[in-house]
């Protein structure tokens, strides 16, 4: 639940899981390992979830890995966590989801 930082856990999900390598930080994960963007009523479980938090507007500086029924999993200050995109704070900072490239 400790240690990993939200582009890291996507990182270790997508090579254990998927046997993927993927970018390690978040801004790169956007720009370069996402073949399709998407809204969130496109989502399908794997696909990534993507914010934008502080000042630096349209920078991304957080990623999260979509699980079904508006639920992702993601690592933040209070470890491993499964949030909802519904609630107010993701949506505020909500910039895109992706579906990764094969």
């Amino acid at each position: 639940r400790n240690g990993v930082d939200c582009s890291g856990l996507v990182c270790q999900v997508y090579q254990t899981v998927y046997g993927k390598q993927m970018n390690r930080r978040s801004q790169d994960q956007y720009l370069y390992d996402i073949a399709q963007y998407l809204n969130g009523n496109q989502l399908k479980t794997g696909d990534l979830v993507f914010f934008s938090i502080g000042k630096r507007k349209g920078d991304v500086n957080h990623v999260g890995i979509y699980l079904d029924e508006y639920k992702f999993v993601h690592a933040g200050n209070h470890g491993v966590v499964i949030d909802d995109l519904r609630k107010d704070y993701w949506i505020k900072y909500w910039t895109a989801g992706g579906r990764i490239k094969n």
